[in-house]
């Protein structure tokens, strides 16, 4: 049995993009933690070097010549856009790394929240959504802002007793502190509310018009679609 719902795994780079961006290169965050591809953290010139960086002409890169990029990346100044990392000689990914590297995280994500929680295998799709979607802007780990560790006693209560309408409000981010993870938590909350029988409309009601509101919606689409389906299979016909 997989450990997570497939339709959640074909969508989640359309889903992601919207939230975190696609940038090829390395570049540094709000925190400034060197990323890449969609969001994910570089903690070190060895975390760069598993992954198969190219030059502007395609050709491989070196793994010495990966850790110098990460070195220079590293000194600049974090939260620019990408263009501003992007000078000259960067290396990059390629889609096909892209997307490999970032269905990895995934899979790894799946498999530390399912030893965490036992039942997360078999939780609603949208529940898996919710909670992959959360561990990807916060980490699963047991860190002091992990998924799994202590910032979320009131999150793993309702997980626990299957209250998804009160994870819907214990599984949000600080938005005012940081107002890019809006569009999160309002994805988050309707696959929450979702999993516990809300419509749609419901789910996405108090979303308030503009540049956060079409960004959730971009990133729900291609989701919603792909988990609508995978439930309508699985009903008994």
């Amino acid at each position: 049995m997989p450990l997570y719902s497939p339709a959640i795994r074909a969508s989640w780079l359309l889903y992601t993009a919207p939230l975190e961006g696609r940038v090829v290169s390395m570049y540094l965050d709000k925190r400034g933690f060197v990323t890449c591809a969609y969001g994910i953290l570089l903690g070190s010139p060895a975390a760069a070097q598993a992954l198969a960086w190219r030059h502007l002409d395609d050709a491989l890169a070196t793994p010495a010549e990966v850790a110098a990029e990460w070195r220079r990346v590293n000194a600049l100044e974090p939260n620019r856009l990408p263009g501003y990392y992007q000078r000259g000689r960067y290396l990059h990914l390629d889609d096909q790394e892209l997307e490999r590297v970032t269905l990895a995280r995934l899979d790894q994500m799946a498999e530390a929240l399912a030893a965490f929680w036992p039942s997360f295998t078999t939780w609603p799709l949208y529940v898996q959504a919710a909670l992959l979607s959360l561990a990807w802007a916060v980490g699963e780990g047991k860190i002091e802002w992990g998924l799994t560790g202590p910032k979320w006693p009131h999150l793993h209560g309702s997980l626990g007793r299957g209250d998804w309408r009160s994870c819907a409000v214990e599984g949000q981010l600080r938005w005012q502190d940081n107002p890019g993870v809006r569009p999160r938590d309002w994805t988050v909350a309707a696959l929450f509310l979702r999993a516990a029988g809300a419509s749609w409309q419901e789910a996405c009601t108090g979303w308030v018009a503009g540049d956060s509101a079409e960004a959730a919606h971009r990133a729900l689409s291609p989701l919603v679609a792909a988990l609508e389906a995978e439930a309508a299979e699985q009903e008994p016909t």
